[in-house]
C-alpha cells in the first residue's frame, strides 16, 4: 500500500501523510499506527524500494529500471 501511495506522489510524502492517507482510504482494514507505518518504511528502505527524497523527511518510490 506505502509503495502504490507513494507512485501516486511523485514529489514524496512524510510518514504522518502517508499515515493519513491510509486512514482516510476505504480499502484500508488493517490496523494502523505511526510505529507500524514507520516498520513499514523502514523495512521498503532497506529492500531498495524507496527512498528518502535527498535531505527532507519526505519518503520517495525508487523506479526500477
Amino acid at each position: 500500500a506505502i509503495r502504490h501511495i507513494l507512485g501516486l506522489f511523485p514529489g514524496g510524502l512524510q510518514i504522518v501523510q502517508i499515515l493519513e492517507f491510509l486512514r482516510k482510504s476505504e480499502w484500508m482494514r488493517a490496523p494502523l499506527s505511526k510505529e507500524l507505518v514507520q516498520d513499514d518504511i523502514d523495512f521498503l528502505s532497506k529492500k531498495g524500494s524507496i527512498r528518502r527524497k535527498g535531505s527532507s523527511k519526505k519518503w520517495e518510490l525508487v523506479q526500477s529500471a
